[in-house]
C-alpha cells in the first residue's frame, strides 16, 4: 500500500504544482499595486486561473487518497516531489532554467522519499493522542489567528503563521482521511473546516510576508515547515509508531527538507527576470 500511496501523493504534488504554474502565469499580468482582494477578484474571472484552482482541488483530493494508503510520515514529504516538476516547468514555460545543483537536489529529494518509503512500510500504528492533537492544533492555530487579526503584524509572525497554517492543513487532511467512512459526519466536516482554515491562513500570511521579505527566505522556511513538522508530529496526531525505523525516518526527512528547500529557492516563478532581486516567486502559493 505504501508504494501506491507514494504514487498517488506524487500525482497530487504534480497537480498542485501545475496549478501553481497556471496561476503564476496569470498573477504575472495582474496589477502589482492592486489590493489583494481586488486582485484576487480579477484573477477569479480568468479561465486559466480558475483551471489552476480546480487542479488544486484535485490535488487535495488525491492527497487524502494517498493518506488512506500510506502513513503521514511518507505522504507529506512525497508532496515535495512537486517542486521538482515546478523547477522543470520553469525552464520550459516561465523561462527559469534548472541548474546542475537543482538536478542534484531533485535526485537527493527522490532518494530521501525512497528511504521514507522503506521506513513507512514497516511503521507501527496506534490511536492518535487526543490531548496531544488538541495541544498541537491550538499551538499551531495561535500564530495563524494572530497574523489574521493583528493590523501590521510583524514579518516573523506572518512567516510563522504561513508555516503553521500549512501544518494544520496536513494534520486535518490526515485525520479526515482516517475518519473517512468510519467517523460521524460532523467530525469529518470539522477536519475539513480546519484544513480549509489552515490553507487560507497560510496563503494570506505567506503573501503578506513576501511583501517584506524575499522568497529566498520565505519559500524555504515554508517548504521546510510543511514537509518536516507534520512528520515530526505524526506519532502524536496520527498514531504512527516509528520504533526501530526512527533513524531511517529522520535521515530521509533531513534529506527531503534540505533538497526541497534548495529547490524552493530555485522556484522563482512569479517575477520576471529583471526583477529577480525582489524574488516574490519562491513561495509555493500565488499572490493575488
Amino acid at each position: 500500500m505504501v508504494p501506491a500511496g507514494i504514487a498517488v501523493a506524487a500525482a497530487a504534488a504534480i497537480a498542485f504544482e501545475v496549478s501553481y504554474v497556471l496561476q503564476a502565469l496569470e498573477a504575472r499580468s495582474a496589477p502589482k499595486d492592486s489590493l489583494p482582494a481586488k486582485g484576487l477578484a480579477a484573477l477569479a474571472r480568468r479561465r486559466r486561473w480558475l483551471a489552476g484552482l480546480a487542479l488544486a482541488v484535485v490535488g487535495g483530493a488525491l492527497q487524502v487518497v494517498a493518506l488512506r494508503l500510506a502513513p503521514l510520515t511518507v505522504v507529506q514529504p512525497a508532496l515535495a516531489l512537486g517542486i521538482v516538476a515546478l523547477v522543470a516547468a520553469g525552464g520550459r514555460v516561465l523561462g527559469e532554467p534548472a541548474s546542475r545543483s537543482d538536478v542534484l537536489a531533485a535526485l537527493a529529494l527522490s532518494g530521501g522519499i525512497v528511504l521514507l518509503g522503506i521506513a513507512g512500510s514497516r511503521l507501527g500504528t496506534g490511536a492518535p493522542s487526543r490531548t496531544g492533537t488538541a495541544i498541537a492544533v491550538v499551538a499551531l492555530g495561535i500564530p495563524v489567528v494572530c497574523a489574521m487579526v493583528l493590523r501590521g503584524a510583524p514579518p516573523w509572525l506572518l512567516l510563522a503563521a504561513a508555516g503553521a497554517g500549512d501544518v494544520l492543513a496536513a494534520i486535518a487532511a490526515k485525520r479526515f482521511a482516517d475518519a473517512w467512512g468510519s467517523a460521524p459526519l460532523l467530525v469529518s466536516v470539522g477536519w475539513v473546516l480546519l484544513g480549509a482554515g489552515g490553507v487560507a491562513g497560510a496563503l494570506a500570511s505567506e503573501m503578506s510576508a513576501l511583501r517584506t521579505w524575499p522568497a529566498t527566505r520565505v519559500g524555504p522556511f515554508v517548504v521546510a515547515c510543511q514537509t518536516a513538522v507534520p512528520v515530526l508530529l505524526a506519532p502524536v496526531v496520527a498514531g504512527e509508531r516509528w520504533g526501530p525505523e526512527t533513524p531511517l525516518v529522520l535521515v530521509g526527512l533531513a534529506i527531503v527538507v534540505a533538497a526541497a528547500s534548495r529547490l524552493a529557492i530555485s522556484a522563482r516563478l512569479l517575477e520576471p527576470r529583471d526583477e529577480a532581486d525582489h524574488d516574490v516567486g519562491g513561495a509555493r502559493k500565488v499572490a493575488p
